[in-house]
């Protein structure tokens, strides 16, 4: 399993085990109120890491360059494929939840 999927897995057992018991015994009262503010927060924030790791996706994958024109930083993130291509260095493709084929 990827970084990125440990983390996400992490965060929703957070949310099922620890948040939703803690309402249940808790029951209607402001500080569990709270806790429903902040589970709708941690679900927004991994909603949008999904969403800004989707883009840099789209952008690794869009990039076709010949690998003697990579730019000086890009080296670090990518690794020159055939002529044109680029694909993203291991552990960035971690990161990014990419699983080589």
């Amino acid at each position: 399993m990827s970084a990125y999927k440990e983390l996400v897995a992490s965060a929703k057992r957070l949310i099922e085990n620890g948040l939703h018991e803690y309402q249940s015994e808790e029951g209607f009262s402001d500080a569990s109120m709270l806790t429903v503010a902040l589970e709708a927060q941690v679900k927004a924030t991994l909603a949008l890491a999904e969403q800004q790791r989707i883009a840099n996706i789209i952008a690794l994958a869009s990039l076709r360059i010949r690998p003697d024109q990579v730019p000086p930083l890009l080296h670090l993130a990518v690794c020159p494929v055939g002529e044109f291509g680029t694909a993203p260095k291991a552990e960035i493709a971690d990161v990014l939840g990419i699983e080589k084929s």
